[in-house]
């Protein structure tokens, strides 16, 4: 994930915030300084980065700890018969109705 946020800075100017994470574990907190002029004009001073706290994604538990085991959520239950399609009993040809005109 990603938040941008403008934020103060120590002396009382303004900055950019960016707090990034991972979610393979790394979280890194970036600062760049803003420098507004007369004219409207942003100036943008000089990146610095340092290590973020994890917020969005747990850390991975390691391969001896010991805890609660996280499983997946288990798939709906289905019926235990399996479906049969079955194929409409066909209906006995009909004799075609006409009637015999006798001709003179």
């Amino acid at each position: 994930y990603a938040i941008v946020a403008l934020a103060r800075t120590a002396d009382g100017g303004e900055a950019v915030r960016i707090e990034l994470e991972h979610k393979e574990g790394v979280a890194l907190v970036i600062g760049m300084p803003i420098v507004r002029g007369q004219s409207g004009a942003v100036t943008f001073g000089d990146m610095a980065a340092h290590p973020g706290q994890r917020l969005v994604w747990p850390p991975k538990a390691s391969a001896g700890a010991k805890g609660p085991a996280t499983k997946a959520p288990a798939a709906p239950k289905t019926a235990s018969k399996r479906a049969r399609t079955v194929a409409p009993k066909a209906k006995p040809a009909r004799k075609p109705r006409g009637t015999a005109m006798a001709t003179a």
